[in-house]
């Protein structure tokens, strides 16, 4: 027979930074002893990631995904098997940063062709290269040779930095790039 059943009101708290959780609860049990709390979450495709009994607050669940919907279940019960306490509670991580600026190296010319190399920039996974102003391509790398130049020509190139979820970051400062003259060229 069950001696103690759960009483009194399961207080909990998820606080989200960034793509972490950080779940605590308190004791609901005014009194009543030798309670339990089972933990689970589960991601936005209802698949369970963690599941542990006797857990303790708070929990701390870090490198989530980002913009991500994730159910918290907590349930409380004695070790009588008692009537439980059952919390379901849906918690989103944060939108992922925006990009850092990107900083352009400065270009190095050739015959028919301008070699451009930045430094990867948090949170960046594709980086779009413009030249006078217009988009002429998109990388995943931090280097980009743009060719196929009229000689003796200068341009202006920007980049900048999207993140996986297509938020841009700021277009980097203006860099000019000139190719070299036929005559200057190096065979």
């Amino acid at each position: 027979s069950c001696l103690y059943g759960p009483s009194g009101e399961l207080l909990y708290e998820a606080v989200v930074d960034s793509n972490s959780i950080e779940f605590s609860w308190s004791d609901p049990s005014l009194g009543t002893p030798e309670f339990a709390y089972q933990v689970k979450l589960f991601d936005d495709n209802n698949v369970e990631i963690f599941n542990k009994y006797n857990s303790v607050s708070p929990l701390f669940f870090d490198n989530l995904d980002w913009s991500t919907d994730y159910t918290i279940e907590l349930t409380t019960t004695n070790f009588d098997i008692c009537e439980s306490f059952i919390i379901n509670t849906i918690v989103t991580t944060d939108a992922m940063p925006q990009p850092d600026q990107v900083i352009l190296d400065s270009p190095i010319s050739g015959e028919g062709e301008i070699f451009l190399s930045w430094d990867s920039v948090e949170y960046g996974s594709v980086y779009r290269v413009y030249s006078d102003g217009s988009i002429i391509d998109s990388t995943l790398s931090t280097i980009y040779v743009d060719n196929e130049l009229a000689p003796n020509t200068t341009f202006s190139y920007e980049v900048q930095a999207i993140n996986i979820e297509g938020t841009p970051g700021l277009e980097s400062e203006p860099v000019a790039g000139s190719t070299l003259p036929l005559s200057d060229a190096t065979l």
